[in-house]
């Protein structure tokens, strides 16, 4: 399902288009975004199919929720935001997932965008959850500055690896 498109007072998401492909590669083929992002490989070639797959979701119309989109101030990439079912999510709750630019990152893109996705929550769900890695201080410290209702420890249980549920205010 295409998403919609939302604007806040400097950014609008919208669907990624195909001429996006570049600077999205050029985003999530940064070592920081490599490190936190879950699935990310750091392989180009996986990555441009990573991408493309987008425009497969896009066209899908039913099954779990999966919303994509790309964060844009004047037709440039500052980053990528999904909204989704995981195994971490329960009824009515999604998971944010989101990263930003090398060139754009500590401008407050996300605080604003976590605005906007709550100002228009109930187009998409009741809560909104977050899963970050503990060593992640920079996520985690602008997610408890905007808000977590509720913090739970969880175990991956593939590889053992410890984060945080943050259910988000």
């Amino acid at each position: 399902m295409t998403p919609i498109i939302l604007k806040s007072k400097r950014f609008a998401i919208r669907p990624y288009q195909k001429k996006d492909e570049e600077e999205y590669l050029e985003m999530v083929m940064d070592k920081q975004s490599i490190k936190f992002m879950g699935g990310a490989t750091g392989v180009i070639e996986r990555e441009r199919e990573v991408f493309n797959k987008v425009f497969q979701v896009y066209k899908q119309k039913f099954g779990k929720t999966f919303w994509i989109w790309g964060i844009f101030k004047n037709k440039i990439l500052y980053g990528h935001l999904e909204l989704k079912e995981t195994q971490y999510t329960k009824e009515n709750e999604l998971e944010i997932v989101y990263m930003v630019h090398p060139e754009f990152r500590q401008l407050g893109v996300m605080t604003e965008i976590l605005d906007l996705i709550r100002e228009n929550k109930s187009n998409f769900c009741e809560k909104i959850i977050a899963t970050v890695e503990l060593e992640n201080e920079i996520s985690l410290n602008m997610l408890r500055k905007y808000g977590v209702e509720k913090e739970e420890k969880i175990i991956d249980e593939s590889d053992s690896e410890e984060f945080l549920k943050l259910t988000l205010v």
